[in-house]
């Protein structure tokens, strides 16, 4: 399968985003099991996440853009940029309805940094599904 660009870059951000974020949320449900482990621990983790991802991502879309520089010179075509469109409109409306959600479970009188999780949560599945949305479209030619 020869991969463009482009697509390489998305699936390099799948993957580091799903890697440094199921990390980060096996370390919640720790927290969530053992009730001494103080919430607030899970901040410097996310700090942490945010942080170690970022670094990932400028190192790995870096060397990509080195290598590939070729298609990286040639810019985008109509095609990238509708797929692009599609794609955020799509994860647009998981994080919308995942605020909704959050806001919802806030009847439930959860603590601010497991509501704060819920965000998150929703946050990472909205980026997860644009990532994948973007490859579908690509596989598909849009």
């Amino acid at each position: 399968m020869n991969l463009s660009y482009q697509e390489k870059s998305i699936w390099a951000s799948l993957i580091i985003t799903s890697i440094m974020f199921i990390y980060y949320f096996s370390r919640v449900l720790g927290v969530i099991e053992n009730p001494d482990i103080p919430e607030t621990s899970l901040i410097v983790v996310f700090i942490g996440v945010i942080t170690v991802t970022i670094f990932a991502q400028v190192v790995i879309q870096s060397i990509m853009a080195i290598i590939y520089r070729d298609e990286v010179k040639d810019g985008g075509d109509e095609r990238e940029t509708l797929i692009r469109l599609k794609a955020t409109s799509i994860s647009h409306y998981v994080l919308i309805s995942g605020v909704w959600i959050a806001c919802m479970s806030f009847y439930l009188n959860p603590s601010a940094l497991m509501l704060m999780n819920v965000f998150i949560v929703f946050f990472v599945v909205s980026e997860i599904v644009g990532f994948v949305t973007q490859l579908i479209y690509y596989q598909r030619g849009v």
